[in-house]
Formats: structure tokens, sequence, C-alpha cells
């Protein structure tokens, strides 16, 4: 017997292939970082001004201009695509509650500058905490010359009381041919400084100050002052005061039949408002300086005043005006690239000292205080709307001095 031997192993037939194996000649792939995003952050402006209060209607108008240039500036895409915010800061005209205000923005880290205050008195009280803080702050409203040269960080917009005070009691005397002249002022920093000059121009146009009586911000009976200037029977009564102070006291005044004797006041004294708590047959023929006219002729004024009608359905007065100008006054530091608090402060000097700034209130170039020459204008009510005087005064060819 023969014995095969059988092996279980397969065939050669049957043995599977080895799958082929593939070389890649691509290097391996390497996962692409993510884009960083887009920063689209919003540059937000510190507002400061009276939002509540007795005072309220100030920083109404001065908002209704900084929102309107805030509204143009993001429709139009923003600044470098980022939208503008303004954060809000309410000091209600009140110096103790200013500084608060100032303190809080230069706490936000985000705000790289203010626009504000308005009131002079309020200003005088910030700007040591933003002086200290080297937070930048520009005012649209503030008049003080107490606050010319204060800080290397404060840049104002319009001109100081030296130049309207002045030149307010020079147009008294010269254009409205007042002789006698009395006043009335409210007791505040900016009214203060404001005599002083209106004293001076009154002064030198030969003019006599013959009488002075002081109030209080906020008052509302001037019945004894009243019957006191008007027994001196005055040519003229200049108003160194505040918007309701001064619609009380040109309302009391034609109540008592005060109606020969000419009322001017100051560029606080004034505005739509003003018309309506005087009425406008009470307001005719009374007299204001100020520091823009809506009737500007300039092509960026005429913009203005075109789109804020448009969008409030009322003609814009100085503060909104200057306001919008200030805004866009930031903005073109914030579109040259400069962001920062430090960076926005040499902006504004080394452009605001050279060139200047074109805007809606006009073109102005800053001195060495950061302080604008601007010649003041006058209004007049007629047939209850303000219209520019037929009159105006000269341009400035030198800043008055006390010596």
């Amino acid at each position: 017997m023969v014995l095969v031997a059988v092996s279980c192993a397969p065939s050669p037939a049957e043995t599977p292939a080895e799958e082929p194996q593939t070389v890649s000649t691509e290097a391996p792939s390497v996962e692409e970082p993510a884009e960083e995003p887009e920063d689209t952050s919003p540059y937000l402006i510190g507002f400061a001004g009276p939002f509540s209060g007795a005072n309220a209607q100030y920083g109404e108008m001065l908002l209704n201009g900084a929102q309107l240039a805030v509204d143009e500036i993001n429709e139009a895409g923003g600044i470098n695509g980022h939208p503008v915010e303004l954060v809000l800061g309410d000091d209600q005209m009140d110096s103790k509650q200013a500084p608060l205000v100032a303190q809080r923005f230069a706490q936000n880290l985000d705000v790289p500058v203010v626009v504000g205050h308005f009131a002079s008195t309020n200003t005088v009280a910030a700007v040591p905490i933003y002086d200290r803080e080297n937070l930048p702050v520009v005012t649209a409203a503030s008049t003080s010359p107490s606050l010319s040269c204060s800080s290397d960080w404060f840049f104002r917009v319009p001109s100081t009381n030296v130049i309207q005070g002045y030149q307010g009691g020079v147009y008294a005397v010269e254009t409205l041919g007042a002789e006698k002249i009395a006043v009335m002022y409210a007791e505040s920093d900016a009214t203060q400084a404001m005599e002083l000059w209106f004293e001076k121009g009154v002064a030198d146009a030969g003019g006599e100050i013959i009488a002075v009586e002081t109030h209080q911000i906020n008052d509302q009976d001037y019945t004894a002052q009243i019957t006191k200037l008007k027994a001196l029977s005055p040519d003229l009564v200049y108003l160194n005061t505040y918007f309701n102070e001064g619609a009380f006291i040109l309302k009391q005044a034609k109540e008592a039949g005060w109606e020969d004797t000419i009322f001017i006041g100051c560029d606080s004294v004034g505005g739509p408002g003003f018309l309506e708590l005087t009425g406008a047959e009470t307001a005719e023929g009374y007299y204001q300086t100020v520091f823009w006219d809506p009737t500007d002729p300039g092509e960026k004024s005429q913009k203005f005043v075109a789109d804020f009608q448009a969008k409030y359905g009322t003609l814009p007065e100085q503060y909104g005006a200057h306001a919008y100008s200030a805004i866009y006054v930031v903005a073109e530091a914030l579109e040259n690239g400069a962001t920062t608090r430090e960076a926005i402060k040499d902006y504004l000097e080394e452009i605001g000292m050279t060139r200047g700034f074109d805007v809606a209130i006009g073109k102005f170039v800053w001195d060495e205080c950061h302080d604008p020459a601007r010649a003041v204008l006058v209004l007049m009510v007629e047939n209850g709307e303000f219209v520019s005087a037929p009159v105006q005064p000269p341009a400035i060819e030198e800043i008055p001095t006390l010596e």
C-alpha cells in the first residue's frame, strides 16, 4: 500500500494576490488656519451734556446735531469699516455731576475721545479729569476764556467769550446806537467772563454801562430786577444768561410794559425753543450774538441745514451745528488711523494748528490754546423767526486784550 501525503495548503493557483500598494507623490495635506474675522467693532465717542433736568433742551440741541453726523457716517459705511456709536454722559448742567461723567468716560477704555460738555462751568470742573487721565475732549459749546490753555487734551470748536463779549459790546453801541446800557447776567463761569469783555467793548465804542443785575441759573421770577432797570430807561439791555432765563426775562419785561428798549442776548439765549417760550410776537426785534448762521451759503453748511431739516423737521441752530462739526473733526482723526487717546490728541493738535478743519460751521484753525478765532455773527427776530441782522460785526483783525 502506498501512502500519499496530501497538503492542506492551497495550491499556487488558489493563493490570493496581494493588493497593490499605492504610493502618493503628493505632499501630505496641511489644514489651513482659519482667517481672523474682520474687526468691525464700533468706534465709541463719549458725548457729554445735559440730557435731563431743567436745561435738557441744550443737550437735545447738541445731540440732534451729533446724531445726524453719526447717522451720515454709518450710512456711508462707517469709518474704515467701523460703525460709530455715541456713549452718552448726562451731566444735567451741574458742575458736581460733570466730573463724575468725565471719570466714567476715563474708566471706559473703549472710549478714546469725548465731545462735550455744554456750560463752561461744567467743562471747567471736568477738564482736570480728562487731563489727568489723558483723554481728549472737544467742546461744541463751552466758550469761557478760563478754559484757554487749561489742558493739552482740551479742544474747542466755538470761539471764546473774549471775541463774543467784546464784539457784542461794540455792536450794541456802534450798530444798534445804544449809549446807556444795562446788563442782566447769570452767575456762572462763562457769563462772568462774557461780562468783562462786553463791558470793555461798550467802553471802547464810547457807550456806558449804567447798571448790572445778576441772577441764579434756573431762576424764574425777575420782577425786582426788571422794575429796577426799567426805571433807569436804558437804551439797551444785554441778556448775558441762558435759554430759559433769557426767555423769562424778555417775556416778563414785555408784560411790564417795557417796549422801547432794545434787547440783545449772547449765544445761549436763542433758538427755536426760545421763541416758543417767549412767543414770537414778544420776541420781535430781539437780537442775539452767535457763532454760526443757518443762512451761511457754504456748501457744507447748507448740506447740514438740508439734512437736519429732513431728519428733524426744523431749522438747526448753532449748538447742533457745532456738535455736528465736532463729530466730523473727531471722525477725521479716526479715519486717518488715530484710534487711541494719545493718537487722537496728537492728530487734532497737529492738523488743527496747521491746515485746520473744514466743516459745516466753516473753516477754522486752532491757536496754541486750541481756540479758534472766528468772528461773532448777529441774528434778529423778524416776523417770528431768527434771521441774519442787516448789519454784521466786522471781521476780527486782532484778538482784544485788557491791557
